[in-house]
């Protein structure tokens, strides 16, 4: 993993609050979990990047209900 990678753990938690709490939006998202606005802007990308989080129209961000990070 480098400097510029999210912890896997992170994705997870990330997974996790956009599937029990989401569709959600970067602020509401950094809310939930407690962190700043860039933090969740880089988690919400890489996660969109794999293709594990997806937006909707209203610019709300929501996991995809088959991710395989979530349990």
């Amino acid at each position: 993993m480098t400097d510029e990678e999210l912890d896997p753990d992170e994705k997870r938690r990330v997974l996790e609050n956009l599937a029990s709490e989401g569709p959600l939006t970067h602020e509401q998202l950094a809310n939930t979990m407690d962190h700043d606005w860039d933090e969740v802007q880089k988690a919400i990308r890489e996660l969109r990047n794999e293709g594990l989080v997806t937006i909707t129209l209203d610019r709300r961000y929501e996991a995809e209900e088959d991710t395989p990070l979530i349990a």
